[in-house]
């Protein structure tokens, strides 16, 4: 090679890189080819931890239409956050997985995205799903069974109260029979 081709050459990294490459598979054979190859394909080595699958799961189940759960989520509109699609992202905003807890929107009408999910317990989960009922008091919404725990009155209790079509102030302040 002359002096004349060099020059070009080192102006485009991109293209010097190439050459260096080239020039050491020449030298160091298949075994080069094997090591680069690895190491290109190698991202954020993260695919077989929790966070990772939970990542996964909720793109499958918000962007697949052949996923189990996609009449649940995409199928009603569920999106995943644009800055979601790749996971180093995902995983900035919301951190590692705990253990023992899973991706939860806090509003379950709106999307997979930062400011609406959080890692949560299953009692969490339970308590944040469509099914529940509802019952705002005094500014505060919980699902019965929060209410329940929270003012130690029987849950099927306050859900015959509902069901009955109690103002939220009689659900709440009620004697219950038989307790005086």
């Amino acid at each position: 090679m002359n002096a004349e081709h060099a020059a070009p050459i080192h102006e485009h990294p991109a293209r010097s890189l190439a050459l260096t490459a080239l020039c050491v598979f020449s030298r160091a054979g298949a075994l080069y080819l094997q090591e680069n190859t690895q190491m290109s394909n190698r991202t954020h080595g993260k695919t077989t931890s929790s966070t990772y699958r939970s990542w996964h799961d909720m793109r499958q189940r918000c962007e697949n239409p052949t996923d189990k759960q996609y009449p649940d989520y995409g199928g009603r509109g569920i999106r995943g956050s644009p800055r979601w699609s790749t996971f180093i992202n995902f995983l900035a905003d919301m951190g590692e997985r705990p253990t023992g807890r899973s991706i939860d929107r806090i509003d379950n009408d709106g999307n997979y995205e930062p400011g609406n999910c959080r890692w949560a317990t299953r009692t969490e989960q339970n308590r944040n799903t469509r099914r529940n009922v509802t019952v705002t008091y005094k500014g505060h919404t919980l699902c019965i069974a929060g209410w329940a725990e929270l003012l130690g009155i029987n849950y099927q209790t306050l859900l015959s109260r509902v069901k009955r079509g109690w103002s939220a102030e009689k659900i709440m302040t009620q004697p219950v029979r038989g307790s005086q």
